[in-house]
C-alpha cells in the first residue's frame, strides 16, 4: 500500500481544472473576436469592380478566405464570360476549402464546355457536382442538360432517371425530352423511367393528352395486370385507343374488365359496376353545376321476371337541384358496334318531380353515318316503364353514342329540379331477313326478283 501511494502523482491543488478551463475559454474567445474582426475588415475592403485583385488581397490578409472571399468569388462567377480564367481559378480555390457546392461545380462544367476544354475535364467537374449532393434533384436536372449539350445521351438518360426518382408527376417532361432521340415508345419507357407503377401511370396520362396511341400500348404492356376498372390508368388507355379507332382492342379490354360485356352491347348497361368504374367503359359522368349522378340499388326491379331472378338490380339516377337552367349534354356513353344492321335500344326509366317543361330526352346516334333517333320522356313524373328506340347502322365497326340531353329554355320554370332514373340499357340487333336471290334474265338483261311472296292482284 505504501509503494502504490508513493508512485501515484500528487493531486492537483484545489481549483486547478477550473483555472485551465477558464484559460482555454479566454483563448477561444480572443480567437473568435480576432476572426470576426478580420472578417469584418475584409468585408469592408471588398472591391466588386476589381474583384480579382480584391480577392488576392483578401487571401493575403486572411488565408482561409472567409465570407469576403466567397462573395468575391460569387462576383467573378457572374462575370465569368469576361474573365473565364480568373473566375475558374477563384472558384477552384474556393472549392478547395468548401468542396460541397454543387452549383459551383456545375458552373465550372458549363465554363469548360463553353471554352472548349476536354471532355474529361467537363466530366470531372460534373461528377464532383453530383458527388457533393447526390440526392439533389436539381443537380441531376442541370447535369442532364449539360449531358444533352455535349450529346452524351446515355449520361443524360441516367441523370433524367435520377431526377425523376420520387417525382412521378414530371414523367411527361422526361418523355417529351427523350423523344428527341428515342423513337420507339417502349424503348423510351425502359431507358428513362425509374422502376415503379406510378411512373407508368403518369406516362399513360401523358399518352392520353398527347394522343400517342403507340406510347399508350407500350405502357399498357408494362403495367401489372389485371387492373381495376375504377383506376384512372385504365380509362386513360381506353380513351386513347378509342380516339385512334382501335375498337377491337377496346372491346377486348372491356371483356377482360367485365366478363358480362359482349361486343356490340352497351358497356355496363345494367350498371352492375360502381360509378367510379364507368369512365373506363367510355361513360362520361362528369356533371355540370346543379346536377348530380348517383348509382342506386333497386330491390324488386319490374324488368326481372318473378321467380327467375331475385337479385337486386342497379340504376343510374340523374338528379337536378333546381338551381340551374343547363343545356345538358354531359351524361353519355360511346361504344363500337361491329356489325351493320337495324338495332333496337331498350331500357327502363323513371321520372320523379321534374319541374320544368323543358324535360330531358334520350338520343341514340351512329357517328359514321350520322343517323340518330330521339326519344322524349312520357311526362315529368312516372313510375318505372320500359322504352324502345330503333336505330339504323349502315356500316360495320361504327361507333354508337347514347346520351341524355336537355335544351336550355327562357320559360318561367326554366330551373330544372327532379330526378331521372335509367336502368337495364341494352342494344339488340333485330333479325335481318335473308336477301332475295337475283336471277339474270337473258332476254332483256334486267335483274329479276324471285320470291315466295304471293303475286299482287291485278
Amino acid at each position: 500500500m505504501r509503494e502504490d501511494s508513493a508512485l501515484r502523482p500528487p493531486d492537483p491543488p484545489d481549483g486547478y481544472y477550473g483555472m485551465v478551463a477558464r484559460f482555454l475559454l479566454t483563448v477561444a474567445a480572443v480567437a473568435a473576436v480576432a476572426i470576426a474582426l478580420s472578417e469584418y475588415l475584409s468585408w469592408r475592403a471588398i472591391d466588386r469592380v476589381d474583384a480579382a485583385n480584391s480577392l488576392q488581397d483578401t487571401l493575403d490578409r486572411q488565408p482561409w478566405g472567409g465570407l469576403a472571399a466567397r462573395e468575391l468569388t460569387r462576383v467573378l462567377q457572374t462575370r465569368w464570360r469576361i474573365d473565364p480564367g480568373g473566375a475558374e481559378e477563384a472558384m477552384l480555390r474556393q472549392l478547395s476549402r468548401y468542396p460541397n457546392d454543387p452549383y459551383a461545380w456545375l458552373l465550372l462544367s458549363s465554363m469548360a464546355r463553353h471554352e472548349g476544354d476536354s471532355h474529361e475535364k467537363l466530366m470531372a467537374h460534373l461528377s464532383a457536382a453530383v458527388g457533393s449532393e447526390p440526392g439533389n434533384a436539381m443537380v441531376h436536372w442541370q447535369a442532364a442538360q449539360l449531358a444533352l449539350a455535349t450529346e452524351d445521351r446515355e449520361l443524360a438518360e441516367h441523370h433524367l432517371r435520377l431526377w425523376l426518382e420520387g417525382r412521378s408527376r414530371f414523367t411527361s417532361r422526361v418523355l417529351f425530352i427523350a423523344r428527341r432521340w428515342i423513337d420507339d415508345p417502349g424503348e423510351r419507357l425502359d431507358r428513362v423511367l425509374p422502376e415503379g407503377q406510378a411512373y407508368l401511370e403518369s406516362a399513360m396520362r401523358h399518352a392520353n393528352r398527347q394522343r400517342d396511341v403507340a406510347l399508350a400500348h407500350a405502357v399498357w404492356e408494362r403495367l401489372e395486370q389485371p387492373r381495376e376498372p375504377s383506376e384512372r390508368v385504365v380509362s386513360d388507355y381506353l380513351a386513347t385507343a378509342m380516339r385512334d379507332d382501335d375498337r377491337r382492342q377496346v372491346m377486348a379490354v372491356w371483356q377482360r374488365l367485365d366478363p358480362a360485356y359482349e361486343p356490340g352491347a352497351i358497356p355496363v348497361g345494367h350498371f352492375h359496376l360502381p360509378l367510379e368504374s364507368l369512365p373506363a367503359f367510355n361513360w362520361r359522368t362528369r356533371m355540370p353545376d346543379g346536377a348530380r349522378l348517383t348509382r342506386e340499388t333497386i330491390d324488386s326491379p319490374p324488368w326481372h321476371k318473378p321467380g327467375e331472378n331475385n337479385e337486386p338490380a342497379h340504376a343510374l339516377r340523374l338528379e337536378f337541384d333546381g338551381s340551374e337552367n343547363p343545356r345538358f349534354r354531359h351524361l353519355r356513353v360511346s361504344f363500337p358496334v361491329p356489325e351493320a344492321g337495324k338495332y333496337q335500344l331498350t331500357g327502363w326509366w323513371r321520372g320523379g318531380g321534374l319541374t320544368t317543361r323543358s324535360l330531358p330526352w334520350i338520343r341514340a346516334q351512329a357517328h359514321e353515318t350520322g343517323g340518330r333517333k330521339d326519344l322524349e320522356l312520357p311526362s315529368s313524373h312516372f313510375d318505372w316503364e320500359p322504352f324502345t328506340l330503333e336505330l339504323e347502322i349502315d356500316q360495320p365497326d361504327d361507333t354508337v353514342s347514347i346520351r341524355v340531353m336537355r335544351s336550355r329554355t327562357d320559360a318561367f320554370d326554366r330551373y330544372i329540379e327532379g330526378s331521372l332514373w335509367l336502368a337495364a340499357l341494352e342494344l339488340r340487333r333485330l333479325t335481318v331477313p335473308e336477301p332475295l336471290p337475283l336471277e339474270i334474265d337473258a332476254g332483256d338483261g334486267h335483274d329479276t326478283l324471285t320470291s315466295n311472296l304471293p303475286s299482287p292482284r291485278p
